[in-house]
């Protein structure tokens, strides 16, 4: 179901708001939201049709909002004894 065009703005006005005056303490978050951002706009259509979004591309454009290079752990190694 689509939202009607005043939840659409209601949504943006405390989206802005937001980001007016929230502290960002931590910017991983404000990135995050920036790559969710441009994600919607890149993906998304007017059709009013659910966007779904995989994680890795959100992960993909999360590091590159955020400059970073992915990171690959290695599962912990078991003690030698």
């Amino acid at each position: 179901m689509r939202p009607t065009p005043e939840k659409q703005i209601q949504f943006l006005v405390n989206l802005q708001r937001l980001l007016d005056e929230g502290l960002f303490v931590a910017s991983y978050k404000f990135a995050l939201l920036l790559a969710l951002a441009d994600l919607s706009v890149e993906k998304g259509d007017d059709s009013g049709a659910e966007l779904l979004l995989n994680t890795e591309a959100i992960a993909e454009k999360f590091l590159h909002t955020t400059g970073g290079k992915p990171h690959r752990t290695q599962p912990p190694q078991k003690p030698v004894s």
